[in-house]
């Protein structure tokens, strides 16, 4: 079975592996503005209750004005479809949440700058529930192919239908991190 490094040399992607790159994409994304800055790095937009908490259509943008994250709160809370997009206006991830857990289907793209020539090609697949991968969890090679399929249960893996059990475990918590990295980012920028 071929690594998913070697995948990508293969496929002329000659970039970092998938957890790295990722986590360093969402801190570049996300980090809070430095101190010496005027502007902030990023704003939320959107109406609140009477008692102050988020509710309806949100939008997280860029100093440039450009979104960023955009979804909706129901009650103070993150609900519905979440979508998150670099800053090539590529999206990243899909999220589904129910009254603040990520709670649904959920989908990641490959960014512009961790693969430009495969960017917004869907990277990975799943189910969450209460924040914990469920069910069937898919990882594709920036070609598209399958990389790794298993099915979860709670967060870890129970069965691995195609690729490695070192595979699947590996991009099941690069995903979880993913989704709970994301998440924190817009609870810190709108509260």
């Amino acid at each position: 079975m071929q690594s998913c490094v070697a995948a990508r040399r293969a496929a002329g992607l000659r970039r970092w592996p998938r957890t790295p790159m990722k986590l360093l994409i969402l801190s570049i994304l996300f980090l809070a503005s430095a101190p010496c800055c005027a502007q902030p790095d990023f704003q939320a937009i959107g109406a609140r209750d009477a008692a102050g908490a988020p509710e309806g259509e949100y939008r997280i943008i860029g100093r440039t004005g450009m979104t960023r994250a955009q979804g909706h709160f129901k009650n103070g809370k993150m609900d519905g479809v979440w979508v998150f997009i670099d800053w090539h206006k590529v999206k990243i991830a899909e999220i589904t949440y129910r009254s603040g857990d990520a709670s649904g289907p959920f989908r990641t793209f490959l960014g512009s700058s961790t693969y430009p020539v495969a960017a917004g090609s869907i990277e990975s697949e799943g189910t969450l529930q209460s924040g914990q991968l469920v069910g069937q969890h898919v990882c594709y090679r920036p070609g598209g192919k399958v990389f790794s399929r298993a099915i979860l249960d709670k967060g870890k893996v129970s069965h691995v239908v195609f690729g490695s059990m070192e595979d699947a475990t590996r991009t099941a918590a690069a995903d979880t991190r993913f989704v709970q990295t994301l998440e924190g980012a817009v609870h810190s920028i709108v509260h």
